[in-house]
């Protein structure tokens, strides 16, 4: 490296600001006046209907107090994303300067994300206050909460069209402006009524700073973004070379690097609005212009989460790599490797410690010249008929000790993950199945592409191979048991490596583990809703059952404070990482545990129509339908001693939660209690000494404000002591 980067690099890394100095849940229902008024009344057609003239739009009677509520959320938002953005930068930073090998490269890197810093540092309030006015065309929230009437549009931006845009009335929400030069608008739809309803605001608004939130960071920032020093620009010493201060120039045909920043994050933002502009509006005008079509059933519960398998495939996706076998240390003794293979199996592992729902399994070896060919047959553990067979030549490690430590590097990594999967309720085949929940089954499986991904990184491979190298003197292998002795620092070490990885990286630009956290809450959310929205039916049908529905809602209370500490602990900042792990494991498992528990007692909420069964003379006889009965009579007998035992044990964890409550209260009381009556004796103490003074009269006044003061602690105590027993 030469000394000029050498010099600039030092400065970069250990004082950056040197040359950069930083100046309620509710069932959705149909509403006449909740809709897309961006159109005429709609008529609702069923089978036989005859169509009837809806009334024309109107603004809501509150209107008046949406432009408040979308400021209010508007603000939130950016607040938020900014403040998430900056933390994401200041990560991505200090990956930079750990992980980048190429110095050029990682100095564009590393001043890119200063410049950055120094952007939004210095402007979030003016971003906070005024988005649009500063460039962050966020807009769409505005339009629908300030603009009685909106004009549709077709806008082309950035040789793009947008159709079906709502644009408001005058200056920001008509987007001519924010847009600027170059943009082309077209009304073909003038003053239409903006007749949304306070929930469906507030709905969209939840929709939009969601989707707002987790692509933030990649409409702001784009690799692509980062101008290459020396190339599209330089860094200059200024006049006074003792001040260690680097004058950083523009790129080239821009007057200043916020004009920089801008010309690559507005494009990307002002697209994001119009496309969720669009996106939003589009939904409400299809609810209220549905097609004619036949009535299905009604479904008085969307909120089931039900189970479900994001795999799901009769074949073994060809995105499931072929691995190559790699030879056991044990079995590198020399000879035939075909003999050895015919003898027993079991010689070969595969770097698979994540995706363990595949498995790897050699059927055949073959030798071709100097190599070794196997046939390796790759299945899935849970739909066993999904498989195929590819052949892949033989890895034999040269030196014993590097076969024994990477075959333990993927198991230690391995059991970091099932860790997680077994905290879930399932094992290491990942029967997402056994999840009783699409949501949470979502959320793992994005985990689980997102570990594989992470693992085969270049900068993770030969981190672990740098750990492998500096034990490999400590680890002794006995050929006798054929086991790797003194592997517990290695191991350590791999697993801090590990969740090191996984929590400086992102999902969906979310914390690597907050995907899974997510998963539960908003499962929970989805129990609640059911909970609320069937209270009468529930409630009913557990008390026929002889359960109580108000243990329910003490559990379900419970639940929620136990994911909210689950929430605030999974990017959690700790020197010791282990330690974290095995806490958050467990917080995941006892949630997991509950909501399971939950769902089973209040069980999918069934429709009137969902136990009615179609059949005709010709399909179904007397006999079948006797023995349809009688499987459908013995699955309901299981499924209420299921929701009866699940009843109980939460009765149980409700019992334990009291005692443990109580012993907190208790243990506090009994302190109140015990420094109430110590000092009361003290002052009594204190008092009788004080009458053979000659000023004991001043101490009389203390004495008794003491007194009174410990007589209250003895009471507090002791009510405290009773309320805890």
């Amino acid at each position: 490296m030469s000394k000029k980067y050498k010099k600039i690099f030092k400065l970069l890394t250990l004082s950056p600001t040197l040359f950069l100095p930083f100046t309620a849940i509710s069932q959705s229902t149909t509403n006449p006046g909740g809709g897309n008024s961006a159109g005429q009344g709609s008529s609702q057609q069923g089978n036989g209907s005859t169509q009837t003239p809806a009334e024309p739009p109107k603004n809501a009677e509150d209107f008046d107090s949406f432009k408040e509520i979308s400021e209010t959320a508007l603000k939130q938002m950016v607040t938020r994303a900014i403040d998430n953005f900056i933390s994401w930068v200041d990560d991505q930073k200090q990956r930079a300067e750990k992980l980048e090998e190429d110095y050029q490269k990682k100095l564009s890197k590393i001043t890119y994300f200063n410049l950055l810093l120094n952007y939004f540092k210095k402007n979030k309030d003016k971003l906070i206050e005024n988005p649009s006015a500063n460039e962050l065309n966020v807009i769409f929230p505005l339009v629908v909460g300030t603009n009685r009437n909106v004009n549709i549009s077709k806008i082309k931006y950035n040789n793009e069209d947008f159709n079906g845009v709502w644009a408001g009335l005058s200056h920001p929400t008509d987007y001519i402006a924010p847009l600027g030069e170059g943009t082309t608008f077209e009304v073909t739809e003038k003053n239409s009524v903006n007749s949304w309803n306070k929930k469906k605001l507030e709905e969209s608004l939840k929709k939009y700073s969601d989707d707002l939130l987790s692509k933030f960071n990649s409409l702001i920032y784009n690799e692509a973004d980062i101008p290459k020093i020396d190339k599209d620009y330089f860094l200059n010493l200024e006049d006074d070379p003792s001040q260690n201060r680097y004058k950083i120039n523009p790129p080239n045909g821009y007057e200043s690097w916020d004009q920089y920043i801008i010309s690559k994050f507005k494009p990307r933002v002002s697209k994001f609005d119009l496309e969720k502009n669009i996106e939003l509006t589009k939904e409400e005008e299809e609810q209220q212009n549905p097609q004619p079509q036949p009535t299905p059933p009604q479904n008085d519960n969307p909120t089931n989460d039900k189970p479900s398998d994001p795999v799901n495939t009769k074949e073994v996706s060809q995105g499931i790599p072929p691995l190559n076998p790699e030879l056991k240390w044990n079995h590198n003794t020399g000879g035939d490797l075909v003999a050895k293979f015919n003898s027993n199996p079991d010689i070969f592992f595969f770097k698979n410690p994540v995706n363990t729902r595949y498995q790897y399994k050699v059927t055949e070896v073959k030798k071709d010249g100097g190599k070794y060919i196997a046939t390796v047959e790759l299945s899935d553990t849970v739909n066993t008929s999904a498989k195929r067979t590819y052949q892949s030549e033989v890895k034999v490690h040269e030196n014993n000790k590097t076969a024994a430590l990477t075959e333990l590097t993927y198991k230690t990594i391995s059991k970091v993950f099932v860790d997680l999967y077994k905290s879930l309720g399932i094992d290491e085949k990942l029967d997402y199945l056994k999840l009783e929940s699409e949501v949470v089954a979502d959320a793992l499986f994005q985990i689980v592409n997102s570990g594989v991904q992470l693992i085969n990184t270049e900068s993770f491979v030969k981190n672990y191979g740098g750990v492998q190298n500096a034990y490999a003197d400590d680890v002794s292998l006995n050929l006798v048991t054929s086991q790797v002795q003194n592997t517990k620092g290695f191991e350590d070490n791999l697993v801090e490596l590990t969740l090191a990885a996984t929590k400086t990286s992102t999902i969906n630009n979310y914390p690597f583990y907050f995907q899974i956290v997510n998963a539960l809450n908003t499962k929970k959310d989805r129990l609640k809703a059911r909970i609320t929205n069937n209270n009468e039916k529930i409630t009913k049908e557990l008390s026929e059952k002889g359960m109580d529905i108000s243990q329910i809602n003490t559990f379900f209370n419970n639940l929620e404070t136990k994911i909210y500490k689950l929430r605030k602990s999974a990017d959690l900042s700790t020197f010791n990482v282990i330690k974290w792990y095995e806490r958050f494991i467990e917080n995941i498992k006892v949630v997991s545990e509950e909501l399971i528990l939950l769902q089973k007692v209040i069980g999918e909420v069934k429709t009137s129509n969902t136990s009615s069964v179609s059949r005709t003379s010709s399909t179904i006889s007397p006999g079948n339908t006797l023995a349809q009965e009688k499987n459908q009579s013995s699955e309901q007998n299981s499924n209420n001693e299921t929701q009866k035992q699940a009843y109980n044990e939460i009765l149980k964890r409700n019992k334990e939660e009291t005692t443990a409550n109580g012993s907190i209260i208790r243990g506090f009381g009994i302190s109140l209690l015990a420094v109430g009556l110590l000092a009361s004796i003290v002052n009594a103490f204190i008092l009788v000494k004080a009458f053979t003074m000659e000023r004991w009269k001043q101490y009389r006044k203390l004495s008794i404000l003491l007194a009174t003061s410990f007589v209250v602690a003895i009471i507090v105590g002791a009510i405290l002591l009773i309320l805890g027993l």
